[in-house]
């Protein structure tokens, strides 16, 4: 099941072309962008989400943190619309439930195309804290 389209002003698709561009510089040059190397409790962060942090905090605005449930989930899924880049190809999502203390949840399975059955899994929990993001905005991530 393909995510729900998400249409781009203008603006947010040039700022998603600027973001797909920094992310293809060297990393010299992204360091020169996002500033000196940061500590993360298990090492240094990566530059490129480093980077990213460096221009999600120069957005104007209240952060998704600060707005109301619904406001913050389409802020969310504008982000992630924009920073998705282009779709990788050969992977075949396949729509599911599994059983949830209150009932039923979606979730999908990923499968490489081409790929023997039964092989590794991860499971991935997306962000959000179980109230703002959803399959979709986690969509391009859980393909790569």
């Amino acid at each position: 099941m393909p995510p729900a389209p998400v249409v781009l002003t203008p603006r947010q698709r040039a700022e998603a072309r600027l973001v797909r561009t920094l992310a293809g510089l060297p990393a010299p040059a992204q360091r020169l962008i996002a500033g000196r190397e940061v500590e993360g409790e298990h090492g240094p962060l990566d530059i490129q989400v480093q980077l990213l942090l460096k221009l999600m905090a120069t957005q104007p605005g209240p952060s998704f943190e600060e707005l109301p449930v619904p406001q913050a989930r389409e802020s969310i899924r504008l982000e992630a619309a924009q920073f998705a880049g282009r779709p990788v190809p050969g992977v075949v999502a396949q729509p599911l439930q599994v059983d949830g203390a209150a009932g039923p949840l979606d979730a999908r399975l990923y499968i490489p195309e081409g790929a023997r059955r039964p092989g590794p899994l991860v499971v991935w929990y997306h962000g959000g804290g179980w109230v703002v993001c959803d399959l979709d905005t986690h969509d391009p991530c859980c393909r790569f």
